[in-house]
């Protein structure tokens, strides 16, 4: 039994660090990824409970996981990106119109930003945020070589 178990956990957490993995490629928040592996938990929990006595099912039921976890990237991938490209062209309408109206460009990509649903908006934050630190270098060194001419 206390081998079972023992497997059983090990098992687990190759799952979680998995999941775990996947969680942080494709930007889910933590809230969503810690709920998840939590559900995940009580379910091996509960079927190490009933399953204690048919160690191969067991263990059938944490490889079905594994493989799911393995295969289940690629599709999401697939799926993410179509979404994402279909909010790119409303979210450039909107930068557009928050120009036109005579917003910089960083306010009116970052209330763009806004307006879009979780996943999307964490990932255009993402690029955001790095064409904010892009340009920081930049400034940083204009004034670098504006103090070596001086």
């Amino acid at each position: 039994m206390i081998i079972i178990f023992a497997l059983s956990v090990l098992g687990y957490l190759l799952v979680a660090r998995i999941f775990q993995h996947l969680s942080d490629e494709f930007g889910f928040s933590k809230q969503f990824s810690t709920t998840t592996l939590l559900c995940l938990l009580f379910v091996h929990v509960v079927a190490l409970v009933f399953l204690h006595q048919w160690p191969i099912l067991l263990w059938l039921f944490i490889g079905i996981i594994w493989i799911s976890l393995n295969v289940l990237p690629h599709f999401l991938r697939i799926y993410l990106m179509k979404g994402l490209k279909k909010q790119l062209i409303p979210l450039l309408d909107q930068v557009i119109l928050g120009l036109q109206v005579g917003s910089s460009f960083r306010h009116a990509l970052l209330h763009a930003i806004e307006g879009q649903s979780s996943w999307y908006r964490h990932q255009f934050l993402e690029i955001y945020n790095a064409m904010i630190i892009i340009e920081g270098e930049k400034v940083a060194a204009r004034t670098k070589f504006f103090d070596i001419l001086m």
